[in-house]
Order: C-alpha cells, then sequence, then structure tokens
C-alpha cells in the first residue's frame, strides 16, 4: 500500500513587540502655594487630587478658583491670582 504524502507546514511565529503604555503619575504630596501640606499620604492620581481640590473648594476650606499645578514630584495648589502659566 503506498503511503500518503506528507505534507509539512512550517510556522514562523511573528513576535511583535509592544512598548508598556505610559503609567499614570502619582502624586503623594499636594501644597498650597505657601508651603501648607494639603495632603501627604496615599499616592493620588491627579483626578484624585483634583476631586479633593473640588470638595475643599465646596467645603470653604480652599479659596473658589484655587487650581492644582503639576510639577515633577508634587501638586501645588495656587490661588486663583496665580499665573496658570508660570
Amino acid at each position: 500500500m503506498r503511503e500518503a504524502p506528507t505534507l509539512r507546514l512550517t510556522l514562523t511565529k511573528r513576535i511583535e513587540t509592544h512598548e508598556d503604555p505610559p503609567m499614570t503619575a502619582l502624586y503623594p504630596l499636594v501644597r498650597h502655594a505657601d508651603g501648607r501640606t494639603f495632603h501627604d499620604g496615599a499616592p493620588l492620581t491627579l483626578a484624585d487630587a483634583q476631586i479633593m481640590l473640588n470638595d475643599a473648594i465646596f467645603d470653604g476650606r480652599v479659596e473658589v478658583g484655587s487650581f492644582l499645578h503639576v510639577g515633577p514630584d508634587q501638586l501645588t495648589i495656587q490661588p486663583p491670582d496665580a499665573d496658570p502659566g508660570a
């Protein structure tokens, strides 16, 4: 009896390299522009810090119009009259 022909398939494995997505920045320290500490504890995302700032504005602990300035290792709450571009 005749053998059936053997079909050989060579599969090449294509490996794609993907860079890891950028990590979300975390800030363990949030200070007022005058140096007082607003938050010093568990690291926060920028979004979490903004929510905390909104709550503080609502409660009257921070002046309306204050905003977050993003620094390399901390967030700073700037007063309403501060220059956002500085």
